[in-house]
């Protein structure tokens, strides 16, 4: 009884089993600056894409640095829409654009 129930276990285990694409990076950089700066960037073979800048920035206080980002990120979502979103890290915050992304009403 129990060797059937084992059978009928790695039978059901290996049916439900889900496969998964394995999606490559089709290209890939990173840039670092001895000062904090940074540039990164890559694409995969799907489409995705994203890319980011930081800088370092004299806070408002000239007491020291911040580091000031911006990017840039697409992908295609599952209904086939393509979805790109651009973005700013700064000393007003993180602040997004994008077609799906709601705008403020002034």
């Amino acid at each position: 009884m129990s060797t059937c129930f084992l059978l009928l276990s790695v039978i059901l285990s290996v049916a439900l089993a889900q496969t998964y694409n394995i999606i490559p990076i089709v290209s890939q950089s990173l840039v670092n600056h001895p000062s904090g700066a940074y540039q990164l960037q890559y694409q995969s073979g799907d489409g995705q894409a994203f890319s980011e800048k930081a800088d370092m920035k004299r806070n408002f206080e000239n007491t020291g640095d911040v580091l000031v980002k911006s990017g840039h990120y697409a992908y295609t979502a599952p209904d086939g829409t393509p979805v790109s979103v651009s973005y700013v890290a700064d000393e007003y915050g993180f602040r997004a654009s994008g077609s799906h992304i709601p705008q403020p009403v002034f």
